[in-house]
């Protein structure tokens, strides 16, 4: 779906797979994208987040995380994410 640019079918495709898997940073990744494309950064800073603080070991996690706090010009939880990254 990604691939074929549908990103509201992505989203409603992927949105019950990571409440069911909610570890798969795949599907997470994924969810983000789709998220980006189909509701813009809000949405996919939300999904971010949320995969972030699930898995705060992950780097990718924690990266999706500080791109979106920046892009979307929250200083406090950037500066928090790039203390976990720099961590990791």
């Amino acid at each position: 779906m990604l691939e074929q640019e549908d990103y509201h079918a992505a989203v409603r495709r992927t949105t019950p797979l990571v409440q069911r898997f909610p570890n798969h940073g795949g599907l997470r990744r994924s969810l983000v994208e789709a998220l980006q494309a189909a509701e813009g950064p809000s949405a996919a800073g939300l999904a971010a987040f949320d995969w972030a603080e699930r898995r705060r070991n992950s780097l990718q996690a924690q990266e999706t995380l500080l791109y979106y706090a920046a892009e979307l010009y929250l200083p406090a939880l950037a500066g928090r994410a790039a203390r976990r990254v720099r961590e990791l």
